[in-house]
């Protein structure tokens, strides 16, 4: 699906409250559109994303994380994300170069773990290619 068409239909759905995403190579523009410091407007009640067998670039995916983030302090509100999971997927850089190893281990899923503590973090990554 075009991201225009992913970001006209999402627009349309405010109360959606879980997203699941599968087999893409444009997840940086999903995650551009996911990003609630860009498109504010955009499933303003999501409080679940998932992502099936994905390319993941790590900046795109701190960013978009970043801005669903509940921060200390702040009191509970349906639109925080809370839970956030990966299967199947791989790290890539903006360059769709492959990047950070393509375990469950690696040390991003570790920093992500440590920068969202109050983020429910899921991943389970492919063992061969996307």
């Amino acid at each position: 699906m075009p991201i225009e068409e992913l970001r006209t239909l999402i627009l349309g759905l405010p109360n959606l409250t879980e997203l699941m995403i599968g087999t893409t190579e444009l997840l940086s523009d999903v995650m551009d559109v996911l990003n609630n410091n860009l498109n504010l407007d955009i499933c303003p009640k999501l409080t679940t994303l998932k992502f099936y067998y994905c390319k993941i670039d790590p900046d795109a995916l701190d960013k978009m994380l970043r801005s669903r983030e509940k921060l200390p302090g702040q009191p509970d509100r349906a639109n925080f994300l809370r839970y956030f999971e990966v299967q199947g997927g791989r790290w890539f850089d903006q360059n769709g170069n492959a990047t950070g190893g393509h375990t469950d281990h690696c040390s991003y899923i570790k920093e992500l773990q440590d920068d969202y503590p109050l983020l429910a973090i899921g991943f389970e990554f492919n063992r061969g290619h996307i």
